[in-house]
């Protein structure tokens, strides 16, 4: 028989099998349309079919298959030769045959359409129930067979589709970190409501015409001075664009910078993705096939940016995804990334003819100029536009003035008169209009013929006018003192938040809402959470109005902002802050409850190391505040540090907490007067990376296993040893840390960030199990060893520069020369080979050894070579001449390097001085951190110890049992490691 299958190039190949001897596969039932439709035996063969409509089965076919596990598949249109009449015989022979050993059954229906359709079809046209009933499939004479003949039955199938629902719902789940229809809403409502008049110029506009209906202009850019009204103009695009048949999928985001959740390029593709996958289900196996390995982190670490660029790229080549509309808000506000985002849109729209962009921005040359390099585009400028643009504004005008006269209760002549001067000022600029419309809300009505004429044209001006007005305020103080607070956070703060962070603002709680109401002009409160009403004024805020709402400079702002989160940290948080009923309870299974005890502190707990750092702190012996500062921070970390990673845990920024501990302890260790506090800072720093996949999944445990698996001079453990009582653990615990920095979990060919732990790389060199790696001296490039092969890949791009070949075994160690240009590989053929770097091609090889070789390493100066098999060498490793042998047991030797002076060889084994003639006794070993009926029903099981069935103490994988014994209070646990440890647990443990 035949089967089908995808090839490693993305092509549907053929391949022949006897009876009897065919992989697993699945199989199709369908009905057969023309025979011109139908993709043939022949077309496989010569590679044609894909524009057949049958084609799509053989795509269908293939998907289902590959979410089963199945590499092959069969559907008889093109697996069976039709033009041979003895094998057509044949194959009708064996066809129950075949369907009996296939796998799994998969059923496609041509006629029953399932899309969704427009409001009207879904009332006047058949729905699909009545589709699937009438369907020509069920008055096939095969289609008892076929579907009773597999071995996968109905309640399997069942199952199967029940797992596949809730893995493709946690995908989506996590895939969204935003819904851009929200966002949408959101933007809308804030601005007034969107009205047909403001955009309805632009659907008789030529260039949009153009680009909606001529098949070759894919990218439309829409640019504009601020305050043009972009946004809006773009909701209403969107709104017709949704009505409007042609476009199967629409899909939108919305960049606004003072926003982190919606400012970089990763936010982007997530959001455009979130929608194409919530519209279409199907396009989420492209996701899926890496998050199945990675979880949330795919969208969030260091690589997300990589990832998330080729799984969108997979997606918009999709031969399922219809005609499709892409929409891009804001690209100036895209502040992290925005190169790389405009190269991927220059580049897509000439990659994919179905799908089309709009983008719109700020008249920034740079855009301008990677755009340029984007095929098929057109540009739509809203200066050029300027009668259009006046029409709609003066549309927006008669609609605000309208509003305000009715609440207002202006005269008829004072109302015209409002009316006439904002027409005349408004310079075709819809933010200026809003925001003189929003102050003219708070002027009585006697009093706005007067005020009228004191609001300037000119939006920055008009910017001017409104900080000078605050300042005026009784309130001047507290008002400019949350615009400075709004104007350098990281994130849109909420109330709660602005309460504690702003000493004002705290003295008049009661009336933070009329106090933001004050700032109107420049901040606007949306659903508890402080924005700013446009990304110009925050702009104007940080230039052109710094000294006033920064007289001590943005650094001291930063600073309070630190020695008020300090603050409040410390007099909110404590241990079990939610109240959690179990020591082992599961952060996915926490609830947040409804008086979210860390509402008021989640900003401050995940950017306090930011604002100080931001601060510039002086640590100059002269600078009277450093040992108030050195105070706070040291009080920090003895008081409180367990409490706020317990929070962190909670709030899931464990990552977060980990980059601002390293910040910390850059900045005192430039300090050298404070040696203690760096000691102390660096301890909690081992502590919290050690401890990182507990802390993150379990966070009550911190104050039991975090502190019973620390060394015990660990200084975090020792100050808070005081929170594990009723236990006590005798083991070969280490003295101190160990020289392992963190344990990096989840590997296959990648580069981690050495402080925060997260994957910044995973590279895809097409390398089956990586048996060793190796950095180049100057960090650039990845030396991987696999199977018989090496290869050198790029740290940067992630891409393969190079192939060694040349081993006729797997590869075990490899090692880079110090200046990069050569590289060594030892083999378990026995062989040492040194490489030339730039070439590939590999020097004349070393002695052969009698066993295979296990390790390599080259000496600082790069003149010598250390090799180890049933013997240890030393060789020149330029000549290759070996120079000395140690004898002794090498079979036990692991790791080996020479230290900096060339003189020692340092290895698991001991240290060993080059020129004696046996190994000597080990000296200086460094551990590499792999060391090695009762009255309560206390159990082990993999992870944990569990007291009544109740998960108590989380376990670190080096401390996991393969053997174990309990008797009484006390649990001994053996190790694979060949370690024993003995924990005895006192009455007063597991006790709610």
């Amino acid at each position: 028989m035949r089967l089908l299958k995808r090839n490693e190039y993305g092509a549907i190949t053929i391949e022949s099998f006897s009876d009897g001897l065919a992989p697993p596969y699945a199989i199709l039932s369908h009905t057969w349309g023309k025979d011109k439709d139908e993709v043939a035996f022949a077309d496989i063969v010569d590679g044609r079919g894909k524009g057949k409509a049958g084609y799509r089965k053989i795509y269908f076919c293939d998907i289902q298959a590959q979410r089963d596990g199945l590499q092959y598949f069969w559907i008889d249109t093109c697996c069976i030769n039709k033009d041979d009449k003895a094998e057509l015989s044949q194959a009708i022979q064996s066809m129950f045959r075949w369907y009996q050993n296939a796998r799994t059954c998969y059923v496609y229906l041509s006629d029953v359409r399932t899309k969704k359709r427009r409001f009207e079809e879904t009332v006047n046209g058949p729905d699909w129930q009545a589709m699937f009933r009438s369907s020509r499939w069920f008055t096939r004479g095969w289609t008892l067979q076929e579907l009773i003949a597999p071995c996968t039955g109905e309640e399997e199938a069942f199952r199967r589709l029940r797992r596949e629902i809730e893995k493709l719902e946690d995908c989506v789940r996590d895939l969204r970190d935003s819904d851009p229809r929200i966002d949408k809403k959101r933007i809308e409502e804030t601005k007034g409501g969107l009205l047909f008049g403001l955009y309805h110029w632009v659907l008789d506009n030529r260039t949009f015409q153009q680009w909606q209906y001529d098949p070759t202009s894919q990218l439309l850019w829409i640019k504009g001075d601020p305050g043009k009204g972009k946004t809006m103009l773009l909701c209403g695009i969107i709104d017709e664009i949704q009505k409007n048949i042609r476009h199967n999928m629409v899909a939108y985001f919305f960049c606004q910078a003072t926003d982190s959740r919606i400012n970089n390029a990763v936010a982007v593709l997530r959001g455009l993705l979130y929608m194409l996958v919530d519209q279409q289900p199907l396009l989420a196996r492209h996701v899926q096939k890496q998050y199945e390995h990675a979880g949330k982190q795919l969208f969030e670490d260091a690589n997300a940016w990589v990832t998330l660029r080729d799984i969108f790229r997979d997606v918009l080549h999709d031969p399922s995804l219809g005609r499709t509309c892409l929409v891009v808000d804001a690209l100036d506000e895209c502040i992290v990334d925005l190169p790389k985002l405009l190269d991927f849109v220059a580049k897509q729209t000439s990659a994919s003819s179905h799908v089309k962009w709009i983008v719109s921005s700020r008249n920034w040359p740079e855009i301008e100029a990677q755009l340029e390099r984007a095929g098929h585009k057109i540009k739509l400028s809203l200066e050029l536009n300027a009668d259009s643009i006046a029409i709609a504004v003066g549309a927006f005008i008669e609609k605000k003035v309208k509003i305000l006269a009715t609440e207002k209760q202006y005269t008829p002549e004072l109302q015209l008169e409002v009316l006439q001067y904002l027409t005349s000022n408004a310079n075709d600029t819809f933010l200026w209009v809003a925001l003189v419309c929003q102050n003219l809300e708070k002027i009585p009505t006697r009093h706005v013929r007067k005020k009228l004429n004191e609001f300037p044209p000119d939006l920055n001006d008009l910017y001017e006018r409104m900080v000078s007005q605050i300042s005026g305020l009784e309130d001047a103080g507290t008002c400019l003192q949350v615009l400075a607070l709004a104007a350098v956070s990281y994130r849109p703060i909420t109330i709660s938040e602005l309460v504690t962070l702003a000493e004002e603002v705290q003295k008049n709680a009661d009336d933070v809402e009329e106090i933001v109401a004050f700032c109107g002009s420049f901040l606007t409160l949306r659903e508890g959470i402080i924005y700013f009403v446009h990304q110009s004024a925050k702009d104007f805020l940080l230039t052109k109005a710094a000294s006033k709402i920064f007289p001590d400079g943005a650094e001291a702002v930063h600073c309070s902002i630190f020695l008020r989160s300090m603050d409040v940290i410390s007099s909110t948080l404590h241990k079990n802050i939610y109240d959690l009923k179990a020591q082992g309870i599961a952060n996915e299974d926490i609830s947040i409850p409804a008086q979210d005890p860390l509402a008021s502190v989640r900003y401050s707990c995940t950017y306090w190391a930011d604002h100080l750092c931001d601060s510039n702190p002086d640590w100059s012996a002269n600078n009277a505040e450093k040992p108030q500062l050195a105070a706070t921070i040291e009080g920090f970390f003895r008081e409180t540090y367990l409490y706020w990673i317990e929070a962190l845990s909670l709030c899931q920024s464990v990552e977060q907490g980990i980059v601002a501990v390293t910040k910390v302890l850059q900045l005192v260790e430039n300090d050298r007067s404070r040696v203690e506090l760096a000691s102390l800072i660096n301890d909690a720093w081992r502590f919290i990376l050690h401890h990182k996949s507990m802390i993150k999944e379990w966070p009550l445990q911190i104050y039991t296993s975090g502190i019973l698996f620390s060394p015990r001079t660990s200084i975090i453990r020792n100050i808070f040893k005081s929170q594990a009582q009723g236990w006590d653990i005798q083991t070969h615990q280490e003295h101190s840390w160990s020289a392992c920095m963190q344990t990096l979990e989840g590997h296959s060919n990648r580069i981690w960030d050495a402080y925060s732990g997260q994957c910044l790389w995973t590279f895809d060199l097409h390398l089956q199990q990586a048996s060793s790696v190796a950095f180049s001296p100057d960090g650039t490039r990845l030396a991987l060893a696999s199977g018989h092969e090496v290869k050198i890949g790029d740290v940067y791009s992630g891409g393969c520069l190079q192939t060694f070949e040349g081993h006729s075994s797997w590869v075990p160690s490899v090692a880079f020369s110090p200046d990069g240009m050569r590289l060594a590989s030892a083999s378990a053929d026995m062989t040492v080979k040194i490489w030339d770097t730039q070439s590939a091609h590999h020097l004349p090889e070393l002695v052969r050894y009698r066993y295979r070789v296990r390790l390599v390493a080259f000496s600082p100066d790069g003149t010598r070579l250390i090799s180890a098999s049933d013997e240890v060498k030393i060789w020149d490793a330029y000549s290759g001449q070996c120079l000395q042998t140690l004898k002794g047991n090498s079979y036990k030797l692991d790791s080996v390097a020479f230290s900096p002076d060339g003189a020692y060889i340092v290895s698991n084994q001991g240290k060993f001085r080059l020129g004696a003639s046996v190994v000597g006794t080990p000296s200086n070993i460094i551990n590499l951190g792999h060391t090695h009926n009762v009255d309560r029903d206390i159990r082990l099981d993999k992870n944990w110890i569990l007291i009544e069935g109740e998960k108590i103490l989380w376990i670190p994988p080096e401390y996991r049992a393969c053997t174990s014994a309990i008797r009484e209070n006390k649990v001994a646990v053996g190790t694979w490691y060949g370690t024993v440890w003995i924990c005895t647990i006192d009455g007063s443990v597991g006790t709610s």
